[in-house]
């Protein structure tokens, strides 16, 4: 009797195990939830934009030809540069008194590229020191300085470099006939300007109001008292 109890036992036990391998082979787990990271949409900052300075498409028309070169630098910035002069000659009929002149100066920075192209009233290429560089506003940059005639004044033109375009501009002048340097000396926000008559000498003082020179006052000596240069 114990022994046929056992038995029965035995295979109710091997149902059981056998029911329960059966529900372990049909059971998967849950996929998982979990999603890969989402792109990241940000993206590389934009390259620093360089400030450079603007090239000009001009160039120098046909019949001008190179008559004198020159380089200058900026104390401010230690940046070099190099501006030339050409010349356009013609002649009406066979008179060599006949013939008209044309100038114009060209701006070049280190790399040769070209800066400004302007038009000039005269140019003497006679002497070297008829060329002529300063700092006439001080302002750190080198200005230019172009002879425009006389004799017992030599009359200079000048033209203040501007760093914002990278060009010379022409100084203009105000309340004076003489639009020129004459004798002048650089202060602090004015300049000192004196010029000769046959009898007399005139010193006048002109303020800087942009890039332009106004006379604010004068004073007129004699030759006899002329001050040493």
């Amino acid at each position: 009797m114990k022994s046929k109890i056992s038995r029965m036992m035995c295979i109710l036990l091997i149902a059981l195990v056998a029911a329960a391998c059966s529900a372990c082979d049909g059971f998967s787990p849950p996929a998982s939830t979990a999603t890969n990271p989402p792109t990241s949409t940000a993206t590389n900052p934009p390259a620093q934009s360089v400030q450079t300075q603007s090239v000009s498409t001009q160039t120098i028309p046909a019949g001008f030809y190179l008559i004198s070169t020159y380089s200058f630098t900026h104390q401010k910035d230690g940046a070099t540069y190099t501006i030339k002069f050409f010349e356009k000659s013609e002649m009406y009929g066979n008179n060599p008194l006949d013939t008209t002149f044309e100038y114009k100066a060209q701006v070049l920075d280190a790399f040769s590229h070209s800066l400004q192209i302007f038009d000039i009233d005269f140019y003497f290429k006679e002497y070297s020191y008829w060329t002529d560089f300063d700092d006439v506003n001080l302002d750190g940059y080198t200005d230019l300085l172009l002879y425009s005639g006389g004799t017992m004044n030599e009359m200079y033109d000048a033209y203040t470099w501007q760093p914002a375009s990278h060009q010379f501009e022409k100084v203009q002048f105000e309340g004076t006939w003489n639009a020129g340097f004459a004798y002048y000396t650089v202060y602090d926000g004015y300049i000192e300007n004196m010029w000769k008559d046959i009898e007399e000498y005139t010193i006048e003082k002109l303020v800087w109001r942009g890039n332009t020179l106004v006379k604010v006052s004068e004073e007129t000596f004699s030759l006899l008292d002329e001050p040493d240069e």
